[in-house]
């Protein structure tokens, strides 16, 4: 037979065991962080650790001041097939519509120059 214990003995050996055999063990992080970057225009960048497809980390533009204002410069992101075709349609429609305000200043200077000889 072994030599009696009390119970908060055990328990304090046993989680001594367990400690033991926790801190041998490699400790491995799986979460995906995302790290922050600074870039040289002073703008912080989230950038994450996965790499895609894409190499270039998105970066948010730095607003540039000018005499006329603030320009923010766009940043290139995919546009869906629906999106494209309404901005085509936008794009023909505001042709149009520029096509007969020159039509009609034409149609007016030319009526006026008639009724003037």
């Amino acid at each position: 037979m072994g030599i009696l214990l009390p119970r908060k003995e055990k328990k304090s050996r046993l989680s001594k065991k367990n400690e033991a055999s926790t801190s041998e063990k490699p400790v491995t992080e799986t979460k995906s962080k995302k790290s922050t970057k600074k870039y040289p225009s002073e703008v912080q960048v989230l950038v994450s650790k996965h790499k895609g497809k894409s190499q270039t980390p998105n970066v948010v533009r730095k607003p540039h001041v000018t005499h006329q204002g603030v320009i923010i410069r766009e940043i290139p992101a995919p546009i869906s097939p629906s999106s494209k075709k309404r901005r085509a349609e936008d794009m023909a429609k505001h042709i149009s519509q520029k096509k007969k305000q020159t039509r009609k200043l034409v149609m007016t200077t030319e009526s006026t120059e008639n009724e003037d000889e």
